[in-house]
């Protein structure tokens, strides 16, 4: 009896799994349809509380990746001196072996000049190990 049910309960939880499947298949959104939607949200100004990029510099045991954050830190500056602004991020230091998060409003720059921030950051930073970055996000550690 019991594995009977065991049975039926399976069977009938794969028919609506496929059932579910094909439903978003047809109601699938193609990007074109997207698009008008995605302008609307990258003019949308952030809150208090998100930063447009956040950079983590963390650490499993040996400290953080220093040649990474050089290069990061090397990168703000010429970045700051190519297009005559002033990037001052909120550095937050929250571990015991110098982890710390780069909190960037970004407000300074026009939304292409932090787009091109952005992409040339990740580009840095793609094979730096210990390394991780969000966009559009809170600052996790930052203190209230």
């Amino acid at each position: 009896m019991m594995k009977k049910t065991i049975f039926f309960t399976v069977l009938l939880l794969t028919i609506i799994a496929c059932k579910s499947r094909k439903k978003l298949a047809a109601t699938s959104t193609s990007i074109e349809q997207v698009k008008p939607i995605l302008k609307i949200v990258e003019t949308i100004p952030l809150t208090d509380s998100l930063y447009r990029f956040t950079v983590s510099f963390n650490s499993i045991g040996t400290g953080i990746n220093h040649q990474a954050k050089g290069e990061f830190d090397h990168f703000i500056l010429k970045f700051n001196e190519k297009f005559n602004v002033r990037i001052m991020p909120e550095i937050v230091k929250w571990g015991r072996e110098g982890e710390m998060d780069y909190c960037l409003k970004l407000n300074e720059l026009n939304t292409q000049q932090q787009n091109q921030f952005i992409s040339q950051t990740k580009e840095l930073l793609k094979n730096s190990s210990y390394v991780r970055y969000t966009e559009n996000s809170t600052c996790v550690h930052k203190r209230q």
